[in-house]
C-alpha cells in the first residue's frame, strides 16, 4: 500500500493498514520527520514500512522535544539542515507543511508560534510565512545548542549471560537515576553495519562505561576510541572476573599467562 501524506510524505506500508499497530504521538511525529526528509535527501528511495520494528529502527535516532524550548531547537536545526548556507532559505519546495513535519511539531499553529517567537528573537528571518532562514544569530544559537553535553552513556561489556545480571541491576538503573540514556550496542534497533553503529554511538555520547571483565578486544578498542575523542571512560570490572574467563591452558598447554587485578571493581 503505498501512502502519499501531506504531512508526512511518501512511504509505502508493506501489509493491510488496517492491520498496522497504531503509533504514539511521539513515534507519530518521529517517523514524520524522518519519512519527510528521506523524501527529501533521497527522493527515489521510498521507505518501506512493515511493522512495528521497523518505526523503532527509523526513528532511533530522533529525539522528540520535550517542550517549547527542546521545539525551538530543532526549529532552529531543522531549518539549517534544509538552509544549510547563509542565505539560503527553507521555501515552496518544502513549504510550511513540510517543515512542521520535520520540526516535529504537532499544529501549523504550534509551528507558526515557534517562527513568531524566533523571528522575534531575531534567529529566524521569515518572509510572508512561505520562506524561511536562520539569521547569523540564529547559527550562534544553533551552535551552542550543538555543543551542549550528551546525556547517553555507551556501555562496553561482554555480552555474556553471567554479566546480565550486573547490567539490569547496577548499569542501566544506576545511569538513569543520574539522568543519563544508557546504550548497549546488542539491545539497539539498527539495519547498517555494527561497527558503524557502534562508531556512531560512541561519537554521540557523553561518557562510556568500560566493563573490561572477560578481556573482550571490542571493549578495549570501543574505550580507546572514545578517549581518543575526549569522551569520559569509566573503567569497571568484576574483581573474581577471572572465574568467568576460560583457562589459558584450555587454549594452549603451555600457556602460563596470568591476569592482572583489575583497575576499578563492581562487586
Amino acid at each position: 500500500l503505498y501512502m502519499n501524506c501531506h504531512y508526512c510524505g511518501s512511504f509505502r506500508i508493506l501489509r493491510d493498514a488496517g492491520q498496522f499497530p497504531v503509533l504514539s504521538a511521539s513515534q507519530a511525529l518521529a517517523l514524520s520527520r524522518v519519512v519527510r526528509l528521506r523524501n527529501i535527501q533521497f527522493p527515489k528511495d521510498l521507505i518501506f514500512i512493515e511493522s512495528i520494528d521497523d518505526v523503532k529502527i527509523l526513528t532511533q535516532e530522533v529525539d522528540v522535544p520535550k517542550n517549547a524550548i527542546q521545539n525551538l531547537d530543532v526549529l532552529l536545526e531543522s531549518i539549517a539542515l534544509l538552509a544549510p548556507n547563509m542565505g539560503d532559505t527553507v521555501g515552496n519546495d518544502v513549504g510550511l507543511t513540510g517543515l512542521t513535519a520535520i520540526a516535529m511539531s504537532p499544529t501549523y499553529k504550534s509551528l507558526s508560534a515557534l517562527i513568531e517567537a524566533a523571528s522575534e528573537r531575531g534567529l529566524v528571518k521569515a518572509t510572508n510565512n512561505t520562506s524561511f532562514s536562520l539569521t547569523l544569530s540564529g547559527w550562534e544559537k544553533l551552535e551552542q545548542v550543538i555543543k551542549r553535553p550528551s546525556r547517553s552513556a555507551f556501555v562496553a561489556m561482554w555480552f555474556h549471560p553471567d554479566m546480565e545480571k550486573v547490567w539490569h541491576d547496577a548499569y542501566e538503573p544506576a545511569l538513569r537515576e543520574l539522568g543519563w540514556t544508557p546504550i548497549r550496542i546488542d539491545k539497539e534497533h539498527f539495519t547498517n553495519r555494527i561497527d558503524d553503529e557502534i562508531i556512531q554511538k560512541i561519537n554521540k555520547s557523553g561518557v562510556v562505561i568500560a566493563d573490561v571483565t572477560g578481556e573482550r578486544q571490542g571493549v578495549y578498542f570501543e574505550a580507546g576510541y572514545a578517549q581518543g575523542l575526549g569522551i569520559t571512560v569509566i573503567w569497571c570490572c568484576n574483581s573474581s572476573f577471572t572465574t568467568l574467563l576460560p583457562k589459558h591452558s584450555d587454549i594452549h598447554p603451555e600457556c602460563s599467562v596470568t591476569y592482572s587485578p583489575a583497575p576499578t571493581r563492581w562487586d
